[in-house]
């Protein structure tokens, strides 16, 4: 909320919001659409051939010797694919390997709220929200599934004696589920534990159990909304899966050498339908990838050592593909799964912790996402998720006020202090402490920044439009954007959390000639530690103007005055904090002197000025470049 209002204190024109999970969220989608944005198409390719075995035509793939691959996997050189074309085109080969094994898959769990949710969207692209009303309305109007806000996909077992009673009111809810209600009761009353379905678990359950149908036998979904009777069938469908047994497939995969080279197909022959009788169209836990499945297609029986002569060979071009846009299923389970964007091992473990596993929960997701929407921070075009130019312009202004703010990290690190407190490791009061001070100083760089109006009177144009490719970085090639800076706008590397600290000057709105790319951080100039705690001081722009402050902080609380770009010298910090000249010579050590103006003798690049100490008002002379160098000595006479 302090944030929210720092943000809308820069006019009456609107609030940006910002919170600890909603921002985290966006800058997600911000940074998909960058790297959308950035992301250059590479070329690779493949060779598709077709053999004949036993009388039959069968597809197949060449499978490239690794040593052609790149470090992706992908053959990135077409002359390598079109000699293989002009070596097998119309040649007789060997079948070298038939492997046939027989695989089952298990039943998917029953639904939590996250899981329902990502399923529908999936499937029928419906939004988080609406998902959650219809499990609501199911729930507490129709009195035909169990509480909705629920994490778990188990049922403890001891609701296996109630199962019965539930498949009876299935099907009298749905005729067209009655047949498959009657196999379930048979599999129930069976001996096959398997049969059962293993989301029986008592050691999985949670605050609530999986979202189920209840045993009410006068279930109306003639009075439900088309989406409530979509959520309902889901639900119903689910919860038979249960105990209709595994899916059972035969794996069938061949191999063919043709003039040294192989060949390959694999192919699924279903062999008892199993679960997949109520759930034909199931789908996995919704990603970001593609997953390579293969095909339910019976191949040929053939047997090591028979002909296989190719009928067709071709090289097939392929381009890389960019990341995909997030959708509502999918930013649901990226929410989930937030430790996959932490590197940090420590809050990495945090967010991964069963109790506490991703950002917000699985009955506070879809309102974050909806707040998004409301908010107008992200529109949907068909099932993606798109940032506004609000959006994107925020996440610029925010990742240069404070990154932390749009970090899971800062989440993981509240997470864990909470935890301190609640076992009596540290007070209330230090975190509140530390909170506060923490805050004052975000606060202050967001009123030094001019974007905030702007954005909020819905001038982005000039703001950090990072999604946009603009021109390409001359140091890694990635698209830059237009910033307005706090000494005027110029052009800054859209990579720049990835390590690209590249800027071109602005001239007339375009960029200018480029400068030299940063060098490497092995070739890197000197950087500044803090006198304290050594960890380096950043560059902060705060309400007075510029300092440096520690990059520990809340834990040092270290600054310094800016000094043309550096680090500047407090007296109190030289008098204070490094050797003082009295108690040099105390202990007998000589004193240097120096004559102010003169070269650093130690740094060799750095200027001596004259300094006054606090306590006693003596005279010395010091570099300019402490922290960096810390010479000093007496004033020459």
């Amino acid at each position: 909320m302090a944030l929210t209002k720092a943000f809308g204190a820069g006019g009456k024109d609107g609030t940006l919001h910002c919170g600890r999970v909603q921002t985290p969220v966006l800058a997600l989608v911000v940074r998909r659409e960058r790297a959308i944005a950035a992301f250059v198409p590479k070329s690779h390719f493949g060779v598709n051939a077709t053999f004949l075995m036993n009388g039959a035509s069968v597809p197949m793939a060449w499978v490239a010797r690794a040593v052609l691959l790149d470090d992706e996997g992908h053959l990135v050189d077409r002359g390598s694919a079109e000699a293989v074309v002009k070596q097998v085109a119309g040649q007789a080969g060997k079948v070298s390997l038939v492997e046939t094994t027989q695989e089952r898959e298990v039943a998917p769990l029953l639904f939590s709220l996250g899981s329902l949710q990502r399923e529908a969207s999936a499937r029928f692209g419906m939004k988080a929200q609406a998902v959650l009303d219809a499990a609501q309305a199911l729930y507490e109007k129709h009195k035909a599934t169990s509480y909705p806000r629920t994490d778990c996909e188990y049922l403890p077992r001891s609701m296996l004696a109630e199962s019965k009673e539930t498949l009876q009111a299935i099907a009298g809810a749905k005729p067209e589920l009655a047949t498959l209600t009657t196999v379930a009761e048979s599999a129930l009353n069976g001996a096959d534990e398997r049969s059962r379905g293993r989301a029986f678990n008592d050691k999985q359950i949670t605050a609530h159990h999986a979202i189920i149908p209840t045993r009410n036998p006068n279930i109306d979904v003639s009075a439900m909304t088309p989406t409530e009777r979509t959520v309902f069938d889901m639900v119903c469908r689910r919860y038979l899966a249960q105990f209709l047994g595994d899916y059972q497939y035969s794996k069938t995969v061949i191999e063919v050498i043709c003039e040294a080279e192989k060949f390959r197909v694999s192919g699924k022959t279903p062999l008892v339908p199993g679960w997949r009788q109520t759930l034909p169209e199931a789908t996995k836990a919704p990603t970001d990838k593609d997953d390579d499945q293969e095909e339910a297609v019976t191949l040929p029986k053939v047997r090591v050592g028979e002909d296989a002569r190719n009928l067709r060979c071709e090289v097939q071009d392929r381009k890389t593909s960019p990341p995909k846009r997030y959708t509502e299923g999918t930013l649901l389970a990226a929410m989930e799964s937030i430790d996959k964007e932490i590197e940090d091992p420590r809050w990495k473990a945090v967010m991964k912790n069963k109790e506490k596993a991703g950002i917000g929960t699985d009955a506070t997701r879809s309102a974050i996402i909806e707040g998004l929407f409301k908010r107008d921070y992200i529109v949907a075009k068909k099932k993606e998720l798109l940032p506004t130019e609000k959006a994107v312009a925020l996440i610029g202004l925010i990742e240069e006020v404070s990154p932390e703010i749009a970090d899971p990290v800062l989440t993981a690190q509240w997470e864990d202090r909470l935890s301190q407190i609640e076992k009596g490791e540290i007070e209330l009061s230090q975190f509140e402490l530390s909170l506060g001070e923490w805050l004052v100083q975000v606060i202050g760089g967001i009123k030094s920044q001019k974007g905030t109006r702007q954005i909020l009177s819905g001038k982005t144009r000039d703001l950090p439009a990072k999604g946009s490719s603009v021109v390409a970085c001359p140091a890694c090639g990635k698209p830059m954007s237009r910033i307005d800076g706090q000494n005027g706008f110029f052009w800054g590397c859209t990579a720049y959390q990835e390590g690209c600290k590249s800027t071109l000057p602005d001239v007339d709105g375009k960029p200018g000639a480029a400068r030299q790319a940063p060098l490497p951080k092995s070739q890197a100039g000197p950087s500044y530690p803090c006198p304290r705690c050594q960890k380096p001081l950043r560059l902060v722009k705060g309400p007075k103007g510029p300092f440096w402050g520690c990059t520990g902080y809340p834990a040092c609380k270290h600054t310094q005055p800016d000094d043309d770009g550096k680090p500047g010298v407090r007296t109190d910090e030289v008098a204070g904090k490094v050797q003082r000249p009295e108690a040099a010579v105390a202990r007998g050590t000589p004193m240097r002197t120096a004559r102010a103006g003169a070269a650093c003798p130690d740094c060799k690049t750095g200027l001596l000025v004259s300094k006054t100490m606090k306590d006693s008002g003596k005279a010395f002379v010091g570099c300019n470049r402490f922290p960096a160098c810390r010479f000093f000595a007496w004033p020459e006479k």
